[in-house]
């Protein structure tokens, strides 16, 4: 690596991880809607079925 990598790759990547930036606090502000609007019942099944989900997303890579 001689520090003269692709501009374009490299602008690939930064948009890419802009828009998953995007993704996870749409994913957030969402989540928090959901919450006010259901109350906080569901805490533990929620935790639950995020571990879940996080394992089978880690599988498929």
């Amino acid at each position: 690596m001689t520090g003269s990598h692709n501009p374009a790759e490299y602008n690939g990547l930064k948009m890419m991880l802009g828009e998953l930036r995007f993704l996870l606090i749409r994913f957030r502000i969402f989540a928090n809607v959901l919450k006010r609007r259901i109350g906080l019942k569901l805490t533990s099944r929620e935790l639950s079925v995020k571990k879940i989900f996080l394992t089978l997303t880690l599988k498929k890579y």
